[in-house]
């Protein structure tokens, strides 16, 4: 993979590959950069990103690839926390701020985005959870449900698989988790990085195959993994209920 030719040719072959896995609307793209300017990866690292290999959207997985020959593989959008954490803090703050409603539209404004900022700042810290399920036990419970899917999918296929939180200003076109797994294919042939790369979409699948909950085939499915998660909740002590209300 060090000549450019070779190169082509393999991300031919990814695109060809993810056209395939995901049958979707819109086809996969190579996108080759040649910005100098290092990035900041999923990890929290600075590199230089080489290619990606995407739709144009987050409705399916996106590979990315780096100068030092990492490669992140990543899934689809999961859960989105704006909407979910914005309702429960209006519903948090009505109840409990005395004369609320005598307050103007910027105070309440104020009083909200204080405290959004302040939650979606802690939010990928997994040791404030115990402090944050007191008043956000829904959206702690979604969280830890998708920490447990990640989980499970590393377990099944030998692939660590991670499910990264954003904190604010971090995030990838809004609010959202995703799960997502990276390896170094420095000194790796093309069919031992496809083959890294086919297991590491397996893991993303089983995960998400757990956690999705909408654009199911059947209303069955969709109450099957409900149900589950419920019994997680039960299981975990959380409140048994949606995680966007509270």
């Amino acid at each position: 993979m060090n000549e450019e030719s070779s190169e082509d040719m393999f991300l031919k072959r990814l695109v060809e590959y993810m056209n395939k896995r995901y049958k979707k609307e819109h086809e996969y793209f190579v996108i080759k950069h040649s910005a100098t300017e290092p990035v900041t990866s999923f990890d929290g690292k600075k590199r230089k990103k080489k290619w990606e290999i995407t739709t144009g959207g987050w409705t399916v997985p996106i590979l990315e690839g780096y100068s030092d020959g990492e490669v992140f593989i990543l899934s689809d959008s999961k859960y989105e926390i704006d909407d979910a954490l914005s309702e429960t803090i209006y519903k948090m703050l009505s109840e409990t701020i005395p004369g609320y409603w005598d307050m103007s539209p910027d105070e309440h404004y104020a009083l909200k985005r204080k405290e959004y900022e302040e939650v979606v700042r802690k939010l990928p810290d997994r040791r404030t959870w115990d402090e944050l399920k007191q008043k956000y036990g829904g959206i702690i419970a979604w969280l830890d449900y998708h920490d447990e899917a990640a989980r499970e999918a590393s377990e099944k296929t030998g692939i660590e698989l991670i499910h990264y939180i954003p904190a604010r200003g971090e995030s990838i076109g809004g609010e959202f988790t995703i799960f997502y797994s990276h390896f170094n294919s420095s000194g790796m042939s093309c069919d031992e990085v496809m083959g890294r790369i086919e297991k590491a979409l397996d893991a993303i699948d089983i995960a998400s195959n757990k956690v999705d909950l909408y654009l199911l085939p059947t209303q069955e499915e969709f109450k099957k993994r409900l149900d589950k998660f419920h019994e997680f909740c039960k299981r975990k002590g959380y409140v048994k209920r949606r995680p966007s209300s509270d």
